[in-house]
C-alpha cells in the first residue's frame, strides 16, 4: 500500500517539475491561462487575465470553451500541485499543449503580470 502511494507521489512530483520545465518553451502571449484554485483563493488574489476553472472540473469546463485540443494552455494554482493534476486530466482528455506554471507567484513572474488582491 505504502509503495503504491509513494510511486503515485513520485509520479506527481515528476509531472509538476517536467511541466514547469516545459513552460519555458511556450509562447505565453498565445496561451489560455487558467487558474485552477478555488473561488475563495481567486477572491484573495488572482491574475486579471487568467480564467478561473477549479481543477476538479477542468476537463468539462475546458471542453465547454470549444478549444482546439492543440491550443496552448498554461495552468497554475497555489503551489503547482493542483495544476499538475489538472494538466494530467487535460492530457488524458486529449489536450496536447498544456503546461504547469506552478504557483500564482511563479505564473505572475512568467507572464510578467501583477497579482491583484
Amino acid at each position: 500500500m505504502y509503495k503504491r502511494v509513494f510511486r503515485i507521489l513520485i509520479s506527481l512530483v515528476f509531472v509538476v517539475f517536467y511541466a514547469q520545465a516545459q513552460a519555458q518553451d511556450v509562447d505565453l502571449a498565445q496561451t489560455l491561462v487558467i487558474d485552477v484554485r478555488t473561488q475563495e483563493e481567486w477572491q484573495d488574489a488572482h491574475l486579471d487575465d487568467a480564467k478561473l476553472i477549479p481543477w476538479e472540473g477542468i476537463v468539462a469546463e475546458t471542453d465547454k470553451l470549444g478549444l482546439d485540443k492543440k491550443q496552448a494552455i498554461a495552468l497554475f494554482c497555489r503551489s503547482g500541485n493542483r495544476a499538475g493534476k489538472a494538466m494530467a486530466l487535460l492530457n488524458a482528455a486529449g489536450y496536447s499543449n498544456v503546461v504547469n506554471l506552478g504557483s500564482l507567484e511563479q505564473a505572475a513572474q512568467a507572464l510578467e503580470k501583477p497579482i491583484t488582491h
